[in-house]
């Protein structure tokens, strides 16, 4: 404990060693002369003559006046160019309430300019892309979106599934022969064409399994071969060309069988709600089963916490979901866009079956715990089977991501990104 309560103030430690050598600041103005410093008690103010001893080359105290007096008749003779630099110094104080100088306007120019072009360089960037940074700088990690950071891992192509077609490319067209244009275009052959194009016409208005989009498309492609034929005789090729395709797809619309019409298609995705809904009901029945067979599954360590109804659940509503999918697409090619096809009738059978076997898929990933942020739960399960069964697309976006966390990844410098999982 200290001695002396006021050792640490200047009553215990004495105006001599506490306060400053000129006055004392705890004392009211106008109160009292301030007391003499003492001797030795602190170092006196340096006077102007002492600096200018010892800083022989700082400026004067009185530089403003020095300097503008240089400029005045009969002042003594002054550098020029100590004059010219010092000379804005003199005019700072009158010149504050006036215009800004040039130099002023100029850099203040300069900045607006860098600024309008780093704005203009951010606008003119890609919607939804980071800006340009540098190679140090690069955001990674796995909840960063780095666009140059290519995965080197597994991934799933949609387009390289199943056969693919021979697709042709056709050569650039060359200039008809006189000779053989007339030897091949003859005049009988633009006749039976142009007899072939009317009667195309005729099946096409009276057919009544054709929509009315894809009508309209063959028809317009009809006019554009009478008009190859109307325009020069050289053109009968891209007559026949038009003409031919039209007629490959009138045949191929003409051979449509009956389960390949809307209606037949709606009364089929029909009978699977109906089925799909009667599911649900089935595990109230034989609940005992299901359960049953769930703990011989984890007997037999094929399965850690794994429940039939759970799976059975999911695979029905990624069935309802492929089922609205189907509905919908049919809808929408029917009665909005009224271009259906025959041509495209297996994707609405299929569509349901895709669902219930994405949903088998969407019930194995969650319960496997690699996607983290979903949660493990049952409600989880059913909206995801249905959303995946619904726009199947998103199914191969949902193995992609899968992929990324069980297969290694490097960024473009062989380096895995901190954080990946």
């Amino acid at each position: 404990m200290l001695n002396n309560p006021d050792e640490g103030s200047v009553k215990g430690k004495g105006a001599e060693t506490m306060l400053p050598a000129r006055g004392n600041p705890f004392q009211p103005a106008g109160s009292g002369p301030a007391p003499a410093a003492p001797s030795g008690a602190g170092t006196p103010d340096l006077t102007p003559e002492d600096l200018a001893s010892l800083f022989p080359d700082a400026p004067s105290p009185n530089l403003a006046a020095e300097v503008t007096a240089a400029g005045s008749p009969g002042a003594a003779a002054v550098d020029p160019a100590f004059a010219a630099t010092m000379q804005p110094y003199a005019t700072l104080p009158a010149a504050a309430a006036e215009a800004p100088s040039a130099a002023v306007v100029a850099t203040a120019t300069t900045v607006a300019t860098t600024v309008a072009t780093a704005t203009a360089t951010l606008a003119a960037a890609p919607a939804g892309q980071p800006a340009a940074q540098p190679d140090g700088e690069r955001p990674t990690g796995n909840n960063m979106y780095d666009p140059d950071i290519e995965w080197i891992g597994l991934e799933i192509n949609p387009d390289a599934i199943g056969p693919r077609s021979e697709r042709y490319e056709r050569a650039e067209e060359l200039p008809a022969d006189a000779a053989l244009l007339a030897m091949f275009a003859t005049d009988n052959r633009l006749k039976q064409r142009w007899g072939e194009i009317d009667e195309l016409e005729n099946r096409l208005t009276s057919m009544a399994k054709l929509s009315q989009s894809l009508a309209q498309l063959m028809l317009d492609r009809l006019q554009t071969a009478r008009n190859l034929l109307l325009n020069n005789r050289d053109q009968i090729e891209d007559a026949e060309r038009e003409l031919a395709e039209v007629r490959f797809r009138y045949e191929h619309v003409k051979r449509s069988r009956y389960f390949e019409q809307p209606s037949f298609i709606f009364g089929s995705l029909l009978v699977m709600m109906v089925l799909a809904v009667l599911g649900f009901a089935w595990p109230l029945v034989n609940f005992e089963a299901f359960e049953t067979l769930s703990r011989q599954l984890e007997l037999l360590q094929l399965g850690d916490g794994v429940r039939l109804i759970d799976l059975w659940s999911t695979i029905l509503w990624g069935a309802l979901g492929g089922i609205t999918g189907a509905l919908y697409g049919l809808w929408t090619h029917v009665a909005d866009k009224k271009d259906f096809d025959p041509g495209f009738s297996i994707w609405y059978y299929t569509n349901p079956l895709m669902g219930m076997m994405l949903g088998a898929f969407v019930y194995v990933v969650v319960m496997s715990g690699v996607l983290t942020f979903l949660q493990n739960s049952p409600m989880v399960l059913y909206i995801l089977a249905w959303v995946v069964g619904f726009q199947q697309n998103l199914a191969f976006k949902l193995v992609n991501n899968v992929l990324k966390r069980l297969t290694p990844a490097t960024d473009e410098k062989g380096v895995r990104p901190e954080g990946l999982g």
